[in-house]
C-alpha cells in the first residue's frame, strides 16, 4: 500500500505573535514566538507554517534603547508549538517597547505587533537588610524596582502582596513574598 503526504508551497496570508512572556528583567532575554499562516485556496482555512526561515522579515521597535532585538531564529527543534520562528529581545533598560514585524512581497503586506516591557529587579529600600520589631507592633516595608503596571491593562496590577513567616517567635525568621497564592 503506497503512503504519501501533501506539501503545499503557498504565500503567507496572516502573521501574529503567539502568547508568551512579555516582561523581562533588565539583562535577561525574551523569546517571542511568531506564527505565519498560509492558505492553499481562498476557501481553505489558513494553516500555520512549520518553517518560515526564508521569509524576509523586517523588525522595528519604538524604543531601541529599551530592548535589543536579534534576528529571528527558525531552528525547528526549539520552536514553540504553532510558531515558525522566534525573535529574541534582550532587555537593556527599564521601559516599554512596541515591536513590529513586517513581511512585504509584491502585493502581500503583513504586520504583527507586540508590546514588551523591561524592569529593574525588585529590591528592599527600607529596611535594606533587617527589621526588628516588638510583639504587637508593625513595620512598613518599602521596595523599588520590579514590573510597572502593564501599559495596556493596568487593572491587573497588584501593589499588595501576601507573605509567609518561616521560623519561630524569638528566633530569626524570613518573609517570603508573592502575588496570588503560592505554589
Amino acid at each position: 500500500m503506497p503512503s504519501y503526504t501533501q506539501v503545499f508551497v503557498v504565500p503567507p496570508v496572516k502573521m501574529l505573535f503567539l502568547p508568551s512572556r512579555v516582561e523581562a528583567l533588565v539583562g535577561s532575554t525574551l523569546t517571542l514566538p511568531l506564527q505565519v499562516k498560509g492558505q492553499a485556496t481562498p476557501t481553505d482555512e489558513p494553516l500555520p507554517f512549520q518553517d518560515c526561515s526564508r521569509l524576509m522579515l523586517d523588525v522595528s521597535s519604538t524604543g531601541q534603547s529599551v530592548f535589543n532585538v536579534t534576528s529571528h531564529d527558525s531552528h525547528l527543534m526549539h520552536l514553540p508549538i504553532g510558531a515558525c520562528t522566534t525573535l529574541k529581545a534582550i532587555a537593556l533598560s527599564p521601559g516599554y517597547t512596541r515591536l513590529t514585524v513586517t513581511y512585504k512581497y509584491k502585493e502581500i503586506l503583513l504586520h504583527a505587533t507586540v508590546t514588551i516591557a523591561a524592569y529593574l529587579p525588585l529590591r528592599p529600600v527600607d529596611p535594606e537588610v533587617i527589621a526588628v520589631v516588638t510583639l504587637g507592633s508593625s513595620k512598613n516595608f518599602v521596595f523599588e524596582g520590579g514590573p510597572d503596571p502593564w501599559i495596556l491593562d493596568q487593572s491587573k496590577f497588584a501593589e499588595k502582596c501576601k507573605y509567609r513567616i518561616t521560623g519561630k517567635f524569638g528566633e530569626r525568621f524570613n518573609l517570603a513574598f508573592w502575588q496570588g497564592s503560592p505554589n
